[in-house]
């Protein structure tokens, strides 16, 4: 399981929070990128580029993936 604050050094600090669920963390940024690529293979590597993920359609999927990641949807049923 990815990290979700891996904030402890500033070689970290470029991975802090963004999108609307605040991805922190280069594990996850990792895991977003991987994610991601399973379904458009163009996307880009979020952590060669952090500020990439709040682009649009990016900031959205990478919500998503927290959603899918953390099994979100049996609370909202």
């Amino acid at each position: 399981m990815a990290v979700a604050w891996e904030i402890r050094n500033s070689a970290t600090v470029g991975y802090r929070g963004r999108t609307p669920k605040q991805i922190t963390g280069k594990a996850n940024y990792a895991a977003v990128t991987k994610w991601v690529r399973g379904v458009f293979a163009d996307a880009p590597d979020f952590v060669a580029d952090p500020d990439a993920i709040n682009a649009n359609p990016w900031r959205f999927l990478a919500t998503v993936w927290f959603w899918d990641m953390h099994d979100c949807n049996r609370y909202a049923d």
